[in-house]
């Protein structure tokens, strides 16, 4: 597959590629960027796709706490899903089952996260 990287000076970096391996690592710098159905962005979302009822309160309280707040947030979306984020100094990578290319998404989110909050308490 091909790479496309945007020059440097853009905020967002664009990629297709079969290895999703180097997402973790923008996941990590808490960088934009997209690749085919996945992309990270610092900006609060609100529209939760298919994310289940529950997650998707904690998702929208988060968010505004972090608007509110002027707090750093970083969500992870796959096929415009958001499937991990941080907000408010807490990371979160919901244990929710999607397809598999989402499940190859929440993993590099996993990996570039490190400690996150995966169970609603």
């Amino acid at each position: 597959m091909s790479t496309t990287t945007l020059p440097t000076s853009s905020r967002t970096t664009t990629r297709r590629t079969g290895d999703k391996a180097w997402a973790a690592d923008y996941i990590k710098a808490r960088r934009r960027f997209t690749a085919a159905s996945m992309t990270g962005d610092d900006t609060p979302w609100h529209d939760t796709g298919r994310m289940p009822h529950e997650w998707a309160a904690r998702f929208n309280t988060e968010m505004r706490k972090a608007r509110d707040s002027s707090s750093l947030v970083y969500v992870v979306l796959s096929y415009g899903t958001p499937i991990a984020w941080e907000a408010n100094g807490v990371r979160y990578v919901p244990s929710v089952r999607y397809s598999n290319t989402t499940s190859r998404h929440q993993t590099a989110a996993r990996i570039g996260f490190g400690d996150y909050v995966e169970a609603l308490s």
